[in-house]
């Protein structure tokens, strides 16, 4: 059924490419940066542009194929050989008919995706049921050329630069230990953001603020507590991919912060992070770190019994080589550490290295990549590397 949805959605693609070109993606398949903003005769219009997107794995190679004895570390989905859905989703997204008089002053623009995925490692919990991605609505007014946007619904927590990112531009379709576990994903809640654009030179500043309810709640707030985010960032260039078929240059620097309040625990967070791109390469580095307080022990035992302090650590470097337009190789290597409780030394401390090549539209709307994964854990004995090849695709009725 989702090659079946996937396959029509190619087909509209390809029929209303022209038509819908200047028509913004809000939803999965973009990453949560910069304001887009839609020329006026679209926001006039208004528009729905369906997308679908999928991401199959196949493990081709697993160290630890024990059926009794495979460990369950952070970052190791113990894949043994075989095939994964990674990702399916489906959704739409577009903008309001604003008419003529409004669109000079207002966008409206949202976004609605349902979908399955599998879970990030053999410690987080496994769901096969369909479950909403996105579900916003963006109000946006460009006041000249520095656009305030408020969104509310089920969106990306503005936090750090690579859970903001969309999952299809990522080089090894897989984000980090700390990302999955120190970094908010997706919430419902309300997000109000200003950019302030610099002239001509396409640089900008954009800061962001948000309140959810923060345990994943879609239907109501289940706690007294809620969690607040707040996210500053530098931008020139296309600073939410790692490639660029253009060889544009391009600096991203970016702070967040958050702070969720729970009925037995208080976590603070704070985190920075960087790219850069300098015609074909790109570097990316990314700090996160989480510290967690039992508080309030007369209504739930708290997740931990004292202050804990969490840590990750993130660097990538790529290399972009062109091939036809789109059409290229992301060749490239990460290193990536999670410490899950700063006062211990366990295999709660793991790192991970990926080395892999991603081949960017080697067929329209298609992605091809293959890599190995080394994981470590410094105060453990286990081996648990990979050898994964990966498929997208990202059809979009544009």
């Amino acid at each position: 059924m989702a090659t079946l949805a996937l396959a029509l959605l190619l087909a509209l693609g390809t029929a209303h490419a022209k038509d819908d070109a200047d028509t913004p993606l809000t939803g999965g398949l973009v990453g949560a940066g910069l304001t887009t903003l839609a020329p006026q005769s679209a926001r006039a219009e208004g528009s729905m542009v369906p997308w679908g997107q999928l991401q199959t794995w196949a493990t081709l190679w697993d160290q630890d194929v024990d059926p009794q004895a495979d460990p369950a570390v952070y970052g190791d989905p113990e894949h043994d050989p075989g095939f994964t859905i990674a990702r399916a989703r489906i959704g739409f997204d577009g903008l309001l008919p604003m008419g003529d008089s409004l669109a000079e002053h207002v966008q409206v623009d949202y976004g609605l995706s349902v979908g399955v995925a599998s879970p990030f490692d053999a410690l987080s919990t496994a769901s096969e049921d369909v479950q909403i991605v996105d579900a916003f609505g963006r109000f946006t007014t460009p006041f000249g050329i520095h656009p305030l946007t408020v969104s509310m619904g089920m969106q990306r927590v503005p936090f750090t630069r690579s859970a903001l990112m969309s999952s299809a531009q990522l080089l090894f379709q897989e984000r980090t230990p700390s990302t999955n576990y120190i970094v908010p994903g997706r919430e419902v809640g309300v997000v109000v953001g200003q950019e302030v654009r610099f002239g001509e030179s396409g640089s900008s500043l954009l800061a962001r603020v948000g309140a959810y309810n923060g345990n994943g709640a879609l239907y109501g707030d289940t706690d007294p507590g809620g969690l607040l985010s707040a996210r500053l960032e530098f931008s020139k260039g296309d600073t939410y991919r790692t490639w660029d078929p253009d060889k544009e240059w391009a600096l991203g620097v970016g702070l967040g912060a958050i702070r969720d309040s729970a009925f037995a625990t208080r976590t603070t967070g704070i985190g920075a992070d960087l790219v850069a791109r300098v015609s074909l390469v790109t570097v990316s580095a990314e700090f996160v770190r989480r510290s967690i307080e039992p508080t309030d022990t007369t209504i739930v035992a708290p997740a931990v019994s004292a202050t804990t302090d969490q840590l990750g650590l993130t660097g990538q470097l790529s290399l972009w080589i062109p091939l036809d337009g789109e059409n290229g190789l992301e060749v490239g290597t990460r290193y990536s550490s999670f410490d899950d409780a700063g006062a211990f030394e366990d295999n709660g401390d793991v790192w991970l290295l990926h080395n892999g090549v991603t081949w960017r539209d080697m067929l329209p709307f298609m992605d091809l990549g293959i890599g190995y994964i080394h994981r470590a854990e410094p105060y453990g004995a286990l081996q648990n590397d990979t050898v994964r090849l990966w498929t997208q695709l990202r059809p979009a009725a544009r």
